[in-house]
């Protein structure tokens, strides 16, 4: 009997565990734009950063930023229900509605941003010198498209 209790405790104790709730957050911010057209936002991890495409991720916005829109400049955004983690934000702008975006010679021809890239950095930027850490709700994010 004595047996069969402590078994029962221990199910208990290990449903309990794998039941507990993961902590989620959300993620704040405001996107400053000066152009007309659908606006991008993803919050990847280490692995999806270095994918460089094809980024299906669950954390991910898009704004359409029409005439009404544009006299605004910028506008809120919020990522709900991201677990704690490593993460880097990445931005653009799709003036031409091709859902992608544009590259030319010198870089991206359309309006962009990677947010905490360092200033006067060239070309794409490591996750670690981007990334930041989700281990609470963060709402005073900036984010300037140029």
């Amino acid at each position: 009997m004595k047996k069969m209790i402590i078994i029962v405790f221990a199910i208990f104790f290990l449903f309990m565990t794998l039941v507990a709730e993961v902590p989620l957050y959300s993620v704040k911010g405001k996107i400053h734009y000066q152009k007309q057209g659908v606006i991008y936002l993803f919050l990847l991890n280490e692995e999806l950063y270095q994918a460089k495409k094809n980024r299906q991720t669950p954390y991910q916005l898009s704004i359409v930023i029409g005439p009404e829109q544009l006299k605004d400049k910028s506008v809120s955004f919020e990522i709900p229900n991201v677990p704690r983690g490593r993460y880097c934000l990445v931005c653009y702008q799709d003036i031409d509605d091709n859902k992608q975006l544009d590259k030319g010679l010198f870089g991206p021809t359309e309006p962009w941003c990677i947010y905490n890239k360092p200033q006067g950095a060239m070309g794409r930027p490591q996750f670690k010198d981007i990334a930041f850490y989700v281990v609470k709700d963060i709402s005073a994010i900036e984010i300037e498209l140029q």
